[in-house]
């Protein structure tokens, strides 16, 4: 009996392991969230502000552990910011959020260019804790993230002055 536990539990475990990378692949549904962007293009030290409401609530409810975050990618290369990704706090279904995405808080300024983001949604379970042999067997699952919206910005160079001699 006890093989046979821990062998479900091996299971599970690389089922689980398996499941970002396989399912993670996708590219989701967009979901359709309105979400706005302000302002739709500025300098790379530009606070781009994202303002948009949540269809269903996040946190934790029992075993079920559910969360949104935001993601920005552009073309990144050293020295500036290219791409970035920001949990987003528990709240309740259609809180309404305003979330700044400010350069200096990531370590840098703006890579010039377009970025493409996205609000992601992530569910996983949350397994009770305990010693091996008195678990029962936890489903492990992370199903695919879930675009609930999409948007974009562009970031452009700072245009170069010519001093007066």
């Amino acid at each position: 009996m006890r093989r046979l536990l821990c062998g479900m539990i091996l299971l599970s475990l690389a089922i689980a392991a398996s499941a970002p990378v396989a399912l993670g692949a996708g590219t989701g549904t967009g979901g359709g969230v309105p979400i706005r962007v302000s302002p739709a293009k500025g300098g790379v030290h530009t606070n781009f502000v994202l303002r948009f409401s949540i269809p269903a609530a996040t946190g934790t409810t029992g075993s079920r552990s559910v969360s949104d975050y935001v993601t920005v990618s552009g073309h990144g290369h050293a020295g500036c910011v290219g791409q970035a990704e920001l949990p987003m706090r528990s709240a309740p279904a259609h809180t309404a959020f305003k979330l700044t995405l400010n350069p200096s808080h990531l370590n840098g300024h703006w890579c010039t260019g377009r970025f493409n983001g996205m609000l992601m949604q992530r569910q996983t379970t949350i397994c009770p804790p305990g010693p091996v042999q008195q678990a029962i067997v936890c489903p492990l699952y992370v199903l695919a993230p879930r675009v609930l919206a999409r948007f974009q910005f562009t970031v452009t160079q700072p245009k170069k002055t010519h001093r007066a001699r």
